[in-house]
């Protein structure tokens, strides 16, 4: 702010004024400072890596990391009355900074972090400690990965059943019948309605599962 109110002064060029190296290394320096958190998360923060303290943990991962480990450095930070509190305050000078600021606020708190089952990039776990997915909104949907996963997680535990395995099994090949013609889709709706019906009745108990077979099988020859 500084450069730049100085250039509107003096009549000079703002783009003189920018500090243009830092600029101009800044994508890479943000790669790099990326990896390096990632892998401090990795080491350090990981929910699921290991149960030791996170002081222990962190103190092994800089003695095996050495220089390639994310730096921590002295911190521009004030102590000041904000609203009705006394609380920190970083003046931060530049992003490396902010990061910084961040990333110790994370170690010091012991913030536990996952990677999303879905995603794969890691969330803070608050509350439920057994969390797999993340509340990032999904590219191109409008669904969280949160959302998303209780709908696979149900998905899987309805596969496991052997009802919906045959119920699935059978559902493919008629559907194929529609494509080839031998089956029309009026057909393939009261079929699926009923194959439906009679997959609740066999999950519910009131249908054995050879019987239910039998019925999904009984067209195959058709």
């Amino acid at each position: 702010r500084y450069r730049l109110s100085r250039a509107v002064i003096f009549e000079q060029y703002t783009e003189d004024m920018l500090p243009r190296k830092y600029l101009y290394a800044l994508p890479d320096t943000l790669r790099r400072m990326q990896g390096q958190i990632v892998e401090l998360f990795e080491n350090v923060l990981d929910a699921d890596n290991s149960d030791e303290p996170t002081s222990k943990r962190m103190v092994d991962y800089y003695q095996r990391s050495g220089e390639t480990a994310f730096r921590f450095y002295p911190q521009p930070i004030g102590f000041e009355l904000i609203g009705e509190v006394f609380t920190e305050v970083l003046t931060p000078n530049n992003i490396y900074d902010i990061l910084d600021f961040q990333l110790r606020a994370c170690v010091k708190q012991e913030i536990k972090m996952r990677r999303c089952k879905n995603c794969g990039r890691y969330f803070v776990v608050t509350g439920n400690i057994t969390q797999d997915y993340c509340t990032r909104l999904m590219e191109g949907s409008e669904k969280t990965c949160r959302q998303m996963g209780a709908v696979v997680q149900y998905q899987s535990r309805q596969m496991k059943n052997p009802a919906t395995k045959e119920f699935t099994r059978s559902y493919k090949a008629h559907n194929a019948r529609v494509r080839y013609g031998t089956m029309t889709k009026a057909e393939f709706t009261a079929w699926s309605k009923e194959a439906r019906a009679k997959r609740a009745d066999c999950i519910a108990g009131k249908l054995p599962l050879e019987e239910f077979v039998a019925w999904l099988d009984s067209d195959r020859q058709r």
